[in-house]
């Protein structure tokens, strides 16, 4: 029997969304049929969402550059770097990637299904994991997940 991962929203934050060396690992050892790599319709959700606000960060700051540095537009090796990005066409061009990983079952995404929400809330109000003391309404999506992953086992 593989080894099951379930990835969660912060490691495709923190390894870039898809090209970090861990994720580029993990998605290796999954195409190669060495684990089963799964993350939930939650998790999907969440990845799509924290991608468009990078690059609407990220574009917002290139444009702050390409303001405060036109000086690089003098030399031709730059032409590539102020070339003009549309944020939805980057954004679609991911989802297009990480679907393709989806639909190779590279990654396998355990969809919605009907839960038992009343679980997820005696957490939240008894202050049991994923819930802590802090910001209890980010904790919402990975309770979720949680309860899913659980009926999907």
């Amino acid at each position: 029997m593989r080894d099951i991962i379930i990835l969660d929203t912060s490691i495709f934050i923190k390894e870039n969304f898809l090209h970090g060396n861990k994720i580029k690992g993990l998605l290796n050892l999954s195409k190669k049929g060495e684990i089963d790599l799964y993350i939930t319709e939650i998790t999907y959700q969440e990845i799509l969402a924290n991608f468009a606000k990078s690059i609407g960060l990220a574009l917002s700051e290139k444009r702050k550059f390409e303001k405060d540095h036109k000086v690089l537009r003098n030399n031709d090796s730059f032409d590539t770097f102020f070339s003009k990005f549309e944020k939805n066409e980057l954004i679609e061009s991911f989802k297009k990637e990480i679907d393709e990983l989806i639909n190779e079952s590279i990654i396998k995404k355990i969809p919605y299904t009907s839960l038992n929400i009343g679980n997820v809330f005696k957490k939240y109000f008894n202050t049991v994991p994923p819930f802590s003391n802090g910001s209890k309404k980010a904790e919402f999506p990975d309770a979720f997940s949680i309860e899913l992953i659980k009926k999907y086992f």
